[in-house]
């Protein structure tokens, strides 16, 4: 896959195919606007380690880039990322944990990764980030400060995701 592909229609899209061949994925940033959450996601996981494609939602978009290399580059080495099991080491002082992410989010938030499989036939885990007493969005007494910022994309429902305002917002665009 590393020469051009005809499926590309912009250099976006090479770049896509470029990294997945040279790196074994590409991260995929949204910047977060209007008071929504940014995220990023990983593109080529599931291609060439058998493993899910990442995401994660309402960090620094160089922070949560970072945090898909570290993982990629466990999964390279072998290294399984399962739900609900704790992992140190992704950011600074706190575990994060994993979810399965359901297919009704793949269209409005996956768009490349969608592009890139030619369809929604791949696994994804959200990686979730705890707040400052080490809960994370679904526990109780997480922080409400920042529950905006990390739909709950293992429910389908846009309202039991907290997901409604970044689907509207999206649709606008």
């Amino acid at each position: 896959m590393k020469k051009h592909d005809p499926r590309c229609e912009r250099g976006n899209e090479q770049k896509v195919i470029d990294d997945v061949a040279s790196y074994g994925w590409h991260v995929m940033k949204v910047l977060d606007h209007n008071d929504l959450p940014g995220w990023a996601y990983s593109i080529g996981l599931h291609y060439n380690f058998g493993h899910p494609e990442i995401i994660v939602f309402g960090l620094d978009v160089e922070l949560m880039h970072s945090m898909i290399n570290i993982i990629g580059d466990d999964v390279r080495s072998g290294k399984r990322f399962e739900i609900d099991q704790k992992y140190p080491d992704l950011i600074e002082a706190y575990s994060c944990t994993f979810k399965q992410v359901m297919p009704t989010w793949y269209e409005p938030l996956l768009g490349f990764a969608n592009w890139f499989y030619k369809g929604m036939n791949y696994p994804v885990l959200q990686c979730f980030w705890p707040d400052f007493d080490a809960r994370f969005p679904w526990e109780g007494e997480f922080a409400e400060d920042m529950l905006w910022a990390q739909p709950m994309l293992f429910y389908d429902n846009p309202s039991s995701a907290r997901a409604e305002k970044l689907l509207s917002s999206l649709e606008s665009l």
